[in-house]
């Protein structure tokens, strides 16, 4: 057995490998990937969506054979290449990936185009945002809060649930136009 392996009994495992997914051996040969048990197993933490070799490329993605591995990336939807394009975005091929902590709702193309806002379909994935609810545009914004043109994103965790404005006024209560968040 070599370094960062251990054996349980029934397995060769390693304490190097952040996950294992579906490849070919001839393809994952990166220094980032080992190929174990018929399993391309990646050191770092990604997600590993279907895509295509040709789109899978650059420093933040490995391809397995099978797999687009995005490092780093916290969801990964349906979209398009034009609008999966910035830095914190990567595109497999058949999905767009978004690399750090973003919440994701649904929205308009209006309402999602400030800094810190990434559209791909019908989402608006939002950086540094804890909690998104349903809301209007004008309480969303006396809450200090980004709207996606259908839900108002806030920066804090919160449960949100159906209310009126009349019953959302207790100690650290959010109205967001539709729901009160505590």
């Amino acid at each position: 057995m070599g370094d960062n392996e251990t054996w349980n009994g029934t397995q060769c495992c390693r304490n190097d490998v952040a996950l294992c997914t579906t490849g070919t051996q001839w393809a994952c040969n990166s220094p980032r990937e080992r190929w174990m048990n018929n399993l391309c197993c990646i050191d770092d933490w990604a997600l590993c969506v279907d895509g295509d070799s040709s789109a899978c490329t650059g420093e933040k993605m490995e391809w397995t054979g099978k797999k687009c591995c995005a490092f780093r990336a916290s969801v990964c939807l349906d979209g398009t290449a034009e609008h999966c394009n910035d830095e914190l975005e990567a595109w497999t091929g058949s999905r767009c990936c978004f690399l750090g902590e973003v919440s994701c709702a649904s929205g308009t193309v209006e309402a999602c185009q400030d800094p810190g806002e990434h559209r791909t379909g019908s989402m608006c994935c939002l950086d540094d945002v804890k909690t998104c609810a349903l809301g209007t545009g004008p309480a969303c914004a006396s809450l200090g809060g980004k709207w996606t043109g259908t839900f108002c994103c806030l920066s804090e965790r919160r449960t949100c649930v159906d209310g009126t404005a009349a019953t959302c006024r207790g100690t650290n209560q959010y109205w967001t136009g539709v729901q009160c968040c505590s």
